[in-house]
């Protein structure tokens, strides 16, 4: 014969005395209950970052985290406290590599009347940072021992790696698109691979070549892989891909122009031609000569015979 306890809402405790306390939880005795007493406390935290260009991070990193219990099997008569703690630090090494570390602290308190069976707490935290920064590491080297050049990523499985020299795009933040088009030299043999990796992306980064024979780059922009075509001439073929992508996030940054060749103001608008700088973004405040705006957008022009940009305010 199997027993039913009463509902709770029917048990009458109205003769009972004042300043009753309930037995500590270590004191209750569970060995004749017909179930087991199993508990368990699940906590999932799914961290992710995301950096673009090099962090350089000062200030403080907020998260809210969301806390839902779910109990099964038992009554629960009581309280349940969970305190949650987060905690982040970056640190640099040389100013370009960064590390995270990241501690959860989880605690829960439960009291009151214990069933045969406790049941399960489940707590999924989710935390997405998206940090953007830069720290640029190519201040102070000397251009006499570098060899600058520009590569094509095409991702696909596997990504497949061009060095290009001519290609031109437009960079702006926000809800407007960025815009890119490159030029892949000598492609025969190769335009099925390519456009196997059509719905992919494009990724253009401008490296440097050390006298020591090291190499290092740094990507400018990417955008979807959306338009292939190839043209052949008498000596070589050559195939053009282009595409649109998202606007980068607004920063907020100083940065002088480097390089300036112009400057022109016109309707109270301002427009420059400098050098391709690694780390200029839209929205950054910008210093050209005696003259500082904000950019709205950079138009990049690079070919065999020259290589700039053009930043200036719409």
């Amino acid at each position: 014969m199997s027993y039913t306890p009463p509902s709770v809402s029917n048990i009458d405790l109205s003769g009972a005395q004042a300043g009753y306390s309930p037995p500590a939880m270590n004191n209750i005795d569970l060995s004749g209950a017909g179930g087991t007493t199993e508990s368990s406390i699940v906590a999932e935290l799914t961290f992710s970052a995301e950096f673009i260009g090099n962090a350089s991070t000062d200030g403080t990193i907020q998260a809210e985290l969301g806390f839902v219990p779910v109990f099964e099997g038992g009554h629960h008569v009581g309280n349940l406290a969970a305190a949650l703690g987060f905690s982040a630090a970056f640190q640099g090494v040389q100013g370009v590599q960064g590390t995270i570390g990241a501690s959860l602290g989880f605690s829960a308190l439960l009291q009151g009347e214990a069933a045969s069976t406790f049941g399960a707490v489940q707590a999924e935290l989710g935390f997405t940072a998206q940090l953007q920064g830069f720290q640029d590491w190519t201040e102070g080297l000397d251009p006499r021992q570098l060899r600058e050049f520009y590569t094509l990523t095409i991702t696909g499985n596997p990504d497949i790696v061009f060095r290009i020299s001519s290609w031109q795009a437009t960079a702006r933040s926000g809800e407007n698109s960025n815009y890119l088009q490159a030029v892949i030299p000598g492609a025969s043999g190769r335009l099925e691979e390519i456009q196997e990796r059509s719905g992919g992306e494009l990724i253009v980064s401008k490296g440097y070549r050390f006298s020591d024979g090291s190499e290092r780059s740094e990507e400018i922009m990417r955008s979807d892989f959306s338009s292939f075509r190839y043209d052949e001439g008498p000596r070589q073929l050559t195939a053009t891909v282009s595409g649109y992508g998202p606007g980068f996030v607004l920063s907020q940054n100083n940065r002088p122009l480097k390089g300036l060749r112009s400057l022109n103001f016109s309707d109270g608008k301002f427009r420059a031609r400098c050098s391709i700088d690694l780390f200029l973004r839209p929205g950054m405040t910008v210093q050209a000569r005696n003259s500082e705006f904000t950019v709205d957008f950079i138009n990049y022009y690079v070919s065999r015979a020259d290589k700039f940009c053009e930043v200036g305010q719409s």
